[in-house]
This record gives C-alpha cells, sequence and structure tokens, in this order.
C-alpha cells in the first residue's frame, strides 16, 4: 500500500494531472485568428481556484452565498491579487460569464502571449493575457502544494473538505438506489474506474461495487428524470 498522503493523491491526478496537463495543452495551440483556447484557459484556470479555494479554506460549504469566498481565498492567498474589486470582477464579468454563456462582458479583452502582465487595465478596458495568467496559476498551485506537504493541519483540511464535498454531491444531486452502501472515502474516490486510465477528460468518480440505478434532480425535492 502506498504511503503517499491521501491529499497528495488527488492532488497527483486531478490538480497536476488533469488540470494542469490541460492547461499546458491548450497554451500550446497557437492559430492565426480563431482556436487559440483563451476563453476555454481562463474557464479552467478560474475552475480550478474555485476548487482549491474551496478545499484549502477552514470548511467548505455548498452554499452558494460562500463559495462566491473560495475563488478570492485562492486569488488573494495563493495568486497574490490583494484588490478585491478587482476579483469581483473577475468573478462576475469573466469566470460567470464564461461559465453560462461562454461570453464575457464586453469591457474584456482576451489574449494568449502578447501582453507584458498576466492582467492590463487600459483605455477602460480589462485586458486578460490567458497564458501569463496560467503561468501565475500554475506558480499558485506549487505554493499551495507546498504548504499542504509542510502544514499537517492545513494536509487535514483539505482531505477533510474533500470528503464533504464528495459526500455532498451524492446527497443533494443524485438519488441512488442500491443494495450495498456506497463508499465515499477518499481512497474510493481516488480508484479509476475500471478500464480507464489517466488519459485527460476520463472519468475519475467514485468506484461502485454494483451498477446503481441512478436518477438525478433538478433540485432537493427531487422532481426530475430518469
Amino acid at each position: 500500500m502506498s504511503s503517499q498522503p491521501q491529499w497528495s493523491e488527488f492532488f497527483d491526478r486531478v490538480i497536476d494531472g488533469y488540470l494542469l496537463l490541460d492547461l499546458e495543452a491548450m497554451d500550446r495551440i497557437s492559430m492565426e485568428g480563431y482556436g487559440n483556447c483563451g476563453y476555454p484557459m481562463l474557464l479552467t484556470i478560474f475552475s480550478g481556484a474555485d476548487l482549491l479555494g474551496g478545499l484549502s479554506s477552514p470548511k467548505w460549504s455548498d452554499d452558494p452565498r460562500k463559495q462566491k469566498k473560495y475563488f478570492k481565498h485562492f486569488l488573494k492567498e495563493y495568486m497574490g491579487y490583494g484588490d478585491e474589486n478587482l476579483i469581483q470582477e473577475l468573478r462576475e464579468s469573466v469566470r460567470n460569464r464564461l461559465a453560462h454563456s461562454f461570453l464575457t462582458d464586453n469591457h474584456v479583452m482576451v489574449y494568449k502571449k502578447q501582453l507584458s502582465q498576466a492582467i492590463e487595465r487600459r483605455d477602460n478596458l480589462l485586458n486578460i493575457d490567458a497564458s501569463k495568467l496560467f503561468q501565475e496559476f500554475k506558480t499558485a498551485v506549487s505554493r499551495l502544494k507546498a504548504e499542504l506537504n509542510e502544514d499537517q493541519a492545513l494536509s487535514r483540511i483539505f482531505e477533510n473538505n474533500l470528503i464533504s464535498m464528495q459526500e455532498t454531491y451524492v446527497r443533494n444531486n443524485i438519488k441512488i438506489q442500491f443494495n450495498e452502501p456506497i463508499d465515499v472515502s477518499l481512497s474510493a474516490m481516488l480508484m479509476p474506474p475500471s478500464g480507464t486510465g489517466r488519459t485527460s477528460g476520463a472519468s475519475h468518480g467514485f468506484q461502485l461495487k454494483k451498477p446503481l440505478q441512478v436518477i438525478r434532480t433538478d433540485n432537493k425535492k427531487g422532481r426530475g428524470r430518469k
């Protein structure tokens, strides 16, 4: 059995593997005109900030009002952004807009490897270089990983938040009909489903003992469809 900490297994697979390697692949894309993956890079970076900000916070919650704090926590504590107005603008005008409509607000301009800094404000425009922001994000991820290696209290918080996140997803977002208990331990979450490898985009969810009937619901009252 591996002596590697459980948080480290998750970090190696999901963060250093899926998240950063997908960003590395998008960053290498260089095309004339459209297709440079600037928007997908920003959306992936900010999704990662949401995830890591939540896992490194004192206590994770699925309350959307509290989840806003996770984005700010990661950008302030690990990416070094001290301007809370800028953080709010990045969340509302870039992160939220891209997540819901694949469009930023009109004053946001996105580039790759063209600006001298990751974020520049010029002529009433918010200019973002996705490649430079990725480098800042990668440095921030390394900073968090170093802290997790050095701080046992933080690593316990990280693992507990990860388990809470997975348990909440199971309880609130799907209703499962089964004959055996579901294993929501961190070790089970880290176990890849049979027949899958580390290929980017492959599932890394729970490994269940038996096929289960899953009913996805639209809200907590259970209204939805099979």
